[in-house]
């Protein structure tokens, strides 16, 4: 077991984690930033940017980057079970120098908030899972495992949490994460589709019938992201498809 010691230990290389550790860097402080994925997603997930967020960003010197890798959100458009156009909404533009939400895969923001760690010569080490955190009266010390199975103690001035909603750094405090979880299930997909967008319109469709919705998003390069709701028969047949049965379920009456 070796041991080390850091000003700052960052628990997740997500925006948020990423974000604040290109912060830190900036204005001085050399962070440390562990990840437990053993590589960097390909994941579309979260898509919006919001106007406060992108402020954010510019005093980082990164909205630029953001807004030419973005599409803006300019309204909704809401369908009948018939598909015919039932509601349309323009999204008023916010109070802010960047008036408008952009649409932006997940892993392209996280590309974009690595270039300032890369350029200060910090690396993301992946890999690497947090599995004991102990807060003592001037330091805390997190016990780690890399994929190699190598342990190490990093004592850490100052932790940061970053680690969505399973973080351990939420765990080791006790704390709860505040909220609810939808009674539902989602198939979220990143697709290319044709006929849903209008060029120029940047809006989210939404289709809604008495069996569920679906929702589309615009995406930069010709790509969506599709969600919709899964009823709880084609939930079970999903997994049982995933354990390769090929037999669909028997229906109710």
């Amino acid at each position: 077991m070796t041991e080390s010691c850091v000003p700052v230990l960052v628990i997740g290389a997500g925006p948020t984690g990423l974000f604040l550790a290109g912060e830190l860097a900036r204005h001085g402080v050399r962070p440390r930033v562990i990840e437990k994925l053993p590589i960097r997603h390909v994941q579309t997930r979260a898509t919006e940017i919001q106007p406060a967020a992108l402020e954010a960003l510019h005093r980082a010197g990164l909205a630029g980057q953001v807004m030419g890798a973005s599409l803006p959100m300019k309204g909704l458009r809401i369908f009948d079970d018939s598909m015919k156009v039932a509601f349309t909404m323009g999204i008023p533009p916010a109070a802010s120098p960047y008036a408008t939400t952009r649409s932006i895969p997940q892993w392209r923001t996280e590309e974009i908030l690595t270039e300032p760690l890369t350029l200060q010569g910090i690396k993301v080490e992946r890999g690497v899972t947090a599995e004991r955190i102990t807060v003592c009266e001037r330091e805390v010390l997190v016990e780690c495992v890399d994929l190699s199975g190598a342990t190490e103690i990093i004592h850490a001035d100052y932790l940061v949490g970053a680690g969505g909603a399973h973080s351990p750094v939420r765990h080791s405090l006790h704390q709860d994460l505040v909220g609810i979880t939808y009674p539902r299930h989602y198939l979220v997909a990143d697709v290319a589709v044709n006929g849903v967008h209008r060029v120029g319109d940047h809006v989210i469709s939404v289709a809604i019938s008495p069996t569920g919705l679906v929702m589309v998003i615009e995406l930069p390069n010709g790509r969506s992201l599709l969600l919709t709701d899964l009823p709880d028969d084609r939930l079970q047949w999903t997994r049982r498809r995933a354990s390769g049965c090929r037999e669909p379920p028997a229906s109710s009456a």
